[in-house]
């Protein structure tokens, strides 16, 4: 592909991206304290590796105006996105197959799994997040309240690869631990 279409070019083995993303992450939460802008800096780093269109960190909402929050955004989202309460039979159902589902949860808008309904499932793409492919994680601290590390890609279709996965849910661990130390200060 060219790099007009996929910006993933930069390293030729996995073990280099893995490895700079690693240091890249390590370094940000070293040399930042917790705030909304080491929040960017982290997903600025994970979104520039993966060289997908967006990515958020979203937090579980506990009352009836919603299922998620959007905590953090990095990349080509609407303007009142940060802060927002999202809900949806289609978010629904990504949260369902999150809870179902060990690690990293990959979706593309064209493969519909068995476990969505087909509303559900159009309702996520063309309301939920406007996309055409998905990669959520699970932060899930020992402490902290859970977390959900979203890359979403808009621009094109894409499969995301089991080393994709693999890379995020290490990257998720490492956010996980962060998170606890802050939680148990």
């Amino acid at each position: 592909m060219t790099s007009d279409t996929e910006n993933r070019g930069r390293y030729r083995r996995y073990e280099d991206r893995r490895v700079a993303l690693l240091l890249r992450v390590h370094e940000i939460l070293f040399d930042h304290l917790e705030s909304s802008e080491r929040d960017e800096l982290l997903l600025g780093a994970i979104l520039d590796n993966y060289g997908a269109d967006r990515g958020a960190f979203l937090s579980p909402v506990h009352s009836d105006d919603g299922l998620l929050r959007f905590d953090a955004l990095v990349g080509k989202w609407p303007a009142d996105t940060l802060g927002k309460n999202v809900a949806g039979d289609g978010l629904e159902a990504l949260l369902a197959l999150q809870e179902n589902a060990p690690g990293a949860v990959t979706l593309a808008r064209v493969k519909r799994p068995e476990s969505f309904r087909r509303d559900a499932w159009e309702t996520l793409w063309q309301e939920d997040l406007v996309a055409k492919a998905l990669l959520s994680v699970l932060i899930a601290s020992s402490h902290a309240p859970k977390q959900y590390l979203w890359l979403v890609q808009s621009s094109y279709s894409r499969e995301w690869s089991s080393r994709d996965r693999e890379l995020a849910e290490e990257v998720s661990g490492l956010l996980a631990r962060a998170r606890d130390k802050v939680w148990l200060k």
